[in-house]
């Protein structure tokens, strides 16, 4: 994403829910509204079902830089007929009303009738979804998918708070909060997370539910969605507000002064987490001083991956190579694309990424101890042989330096070769 940000006119769909006495239909009303950003790095998900009145908002970042997003609701209503009639109250933000609570925003239409008196929202949850392609920028998918489908991810799980329940959080619960902020002043949604790279907001909005006394009744009713995303370079569009690039009657709002803080709170992520960001996220070690070790499993000889040599006529033979489990080390169960580099030379090429031979996947290690460290170790009555060393494990553009202790067995067929050796 460049730093100068382009504004991307494009007509984000409003549906609408229509009812009538004795028939249903679906308009599609549609309402200018802008991206702010470069066309590909956003796509509105807006899956709607006009029979149930699942209406699912999310949000994909498709670009390659972290994205600050932010979400405003719009209204539309009125009981004369089922179309849209556009007038001084033709679409209104959704706001907190009384008590900061956003189920009770006050909107209402010309004859002072409250929308959410007929229209109640339910927030947040979570749905599996297909990603967006070929820069589509806004999906309106009704599948149901789940875990099965091939291709299909599940969005995280979106909460929902207004912004004085999020203010009263320490800092480390609004740090780990993952979920939507409704900034009372300007209905502004924010998603308290920095959207990485080819991540999803978990759900804005997930249904409408229509009052029974609208039944055998003509009325209509719209929600108008529209999307902000910007990159963490150009905070200041929302913090000091910047007229569209393209529309210049157009200006982006200026956030609120609650909702500068949070914002200002969004961009220090960036900061402190762009390091962290290219570090992948490894589980701690049952023992920092060993780091990860050979894992001992049940009653399968060396399933844990301890190294079996012999010797024929002094030289070694690998029985079977060494295995620190994934399993063990990475909270990722996706192993594909991971490689491994020894930081100590003299054991260059002797680490490798694969299966043990009983399926696990992992580290497998190729190393051979030397018969001196060997003998003192077997003197001193140890039944293993370890070597601990540092290693380079990475990942396309992430990387993470750990520690390993590469166990050996007893090496049984080298036991006298062992006691015969006076080397040092």
């Amino acid at each position: 994403m460049t730093k100068q940000l382009k504004t991307v006119a494009a007509l984000v769909t409003a549906l609408a829910i229509l009812v009538t006495g004795t028939f249903a239909f679906q308009q599609i009303v549609s309402q200018r509204n802008e991206f702010i950003g470069v066309p590909e790095d956003v796509t509105l998900h807006d899956d709607f079902d006009p029979d149930t009145g699942d209406k699912d908002v999310y949000v994909e970042n498709t670009g390659d830089a972290p994205l600050l997003i932010r979400v405003k609701l719009e209204e539309s209503m009125n009981f004369k007929d089922n179309t849209w009639r556009p007038g001084d109250k033709d679409w209104i933000t959704h706001k907190c009303g009384a008590a900061n609570s956003h189920t009770d925003c006050g909107n209402a239409n010309d004859k002072d009738e409250l929308f959410h008196d007929f229209f109640t929202w339910h927030m947040g949850g979570s749905k599996w979804y297909m990603p967006a392609e070929n820069g589509q920028k806004v999906v309106q998918d009704t599948t149901v998918y789940d875990k099965n489908s091939p291709g299909a991810k599940e969005t995280p799980i979106g909460e929902f708070k207004t912004i004085i329940e999020y203010n009263a959080l320490t800092d480390d619960e609004k740090v780990a909060y993952k979920g939507w902020v409704l900034d009372c002043a300007d209905g502004y949604f924010y998603w308290s997370q920095l959207l990485e790279k080819g991540e999803v907001t978990g759900l804005l909005l997930n249904k409408v539910e229509i009052s029974e006394e609208l039944k055998n009744t003509e009325y209509y009713y719209a929600i108008n969605v529209t999307v902000e995303a910007i990159d963490t370079k150009d905070g200041n569009m929302w913090l000091l507000g910047a007229p569209s690039v393209d529309n210049p009657d157009v200006t982006h709002a200026k956030a609120s002064e609650e909702g500068k803080k949070l914002v200002e709170q969004l961009l220090s992520y960036d900061k402190s987490n762009k390091e962290e960001a290219k570090t992948i996220k490894v589980k701690p070690p049952a023992n920092p001083d060993l780091g990860y070790v050979s894992h001992d499993l049940d009653t399968k000889t060396d399933e844990g991956g301890w190294f079996t040599i012999r010797i024929d006529d002094d030289v070694w033979v690998h029985e079977q190579p060494g295995l620190i489990r994934f399993a063990d080390i990475l909270y990722d169960d996706d192993y594909e694309g991971y490689t491994v580099k020894a930081l100590d030379s003299k054991y260059e090429g002797l680490f490798k990424i694969g299966k043990h031979r009983f399926g696990n996947y992992g580290i497998l290690y190729y190393m051979m101890p030397d018969y001196g460290t060997m003998k003192k170790q077997w003197l001193a009555g140890q039944k293993t042989f370890p070597i601990t060393t540092e290693v380079l494990l990475s990942k396309g553009d992430k990387s993470v330096v750990i520690k390993l202790t590469c166990e050996f067995d007893q090496a049984v067929f080298a036991v006298d070769k062992l006691l015969e050796y006076d080397g040092p």
